[in-house]
């Protein structure tokens, strides 16, 4: 059975992706050139929550009862909840994948605390409470991770006027999910890897007015107009990396 390894950078608009626009993609650029290239019609609404699930379920968001992160508790106006895992009854590829005995593992996709039980390897998504929670399948996967990479990011403050240290907080978080799936990818078994990243996401709130000439806030900063292409810069070595270590396998 071949492989298949799924990418999935959050909110990473195409201008970028397909234009390259201010940033500089060589690896990213080689996969997309060698693909076929296809206009999404993406759920209503188009948000990290439900649109992960639904693409991962085939379902829409009336058929999972999920239309964002917080939802509303029925007759109480003040009161919300945020959307985990236990609401999704449909099952999602990893699972239908899992239970025909395939090796799977699902990474920061959203939402997927708590993780559910797989053949395989789950790590949960930025909706997590915190690291102190049981965040991955199996449960001691969690202790020998912390011990190798120290506590895990799941998201950062990025609705802050610090921008220095949104910043940094971003590397380090993007630098540590990367080192770990790069990690799980090449030390475990798995026929099926999913892994979606949310900084990506983030980077783009924080720092897009300084980055987009097109902005109608455009405001050109020494530093903060950087952060965007040399996140994408990271993600596209790491990239060319794995892709790298992939044919060397074939």
């Amino acid at each position: 059975m071949r492989k298949i390894f799924f990418l999935g950078l959050d909110s990473a608009p195409p201008k970028i992706l397909y234009e390259e626009y201010g940033v500089e993609l060589n690896h990213l650029r080689e996969i997309v050139q060698e693909s076929e290239r296809y206009i999404l019609r993406s759920c209503y609404p188009p948000i990290t929550i439900p649109a992960w699930m639904v693409m991962f379920t085939g379902k829409t968001p009336g058929e999972l009862g999920i239309y964002g992160f917080r939802h509303r508790k029925p007759g109480d106006v003040k009161s919300s909840y945020i959307v985990n895992s236990t609401m999704i009854k449909f099952p999602t590829i990893w699972e239908m994948l899992s239970r025909e005995g395939r090796r799977v593992a699902a990474i920061g996709i959203p939402p997927t605390f708590p993780p559910k039980p797989v053949n395989g390897i789950i790590i949960s998504d930025f909706t997590t409470p915190g690291p102190e929670k049981s965040y991955t399948w199996p449960p001691w996967l969690k202790k020998g991770l912390e011990a190798r990479f120290g506590k895990y990011i799941f998201d950062i403050t990025y609705r802050s006027e610090d921008k220095d240290s949104v910043a940094n907080d971003l590397f380090e978080m993007i630098k540590q999910h990367l080192r770990i799936v790069e990690y799980l990818l090449q030390k475990k078994e798995w026929d099926f890897f999913a892994y979606v990243e949310i900084g990506v996401d983030r980077v783009h709130h924080a720092f897009w007015k300084y980055f987009d000439r097109e902005h109608p806030r455009y405001t050109p900063h020494p530093r903060y107009s950087k952060v965007i292409p040399e996140f994408y810069k990271i993600v596209d070595e790491w990239v060319g990396r794995i892709k790298k270590n992939f044919q060397k396998t074939q």
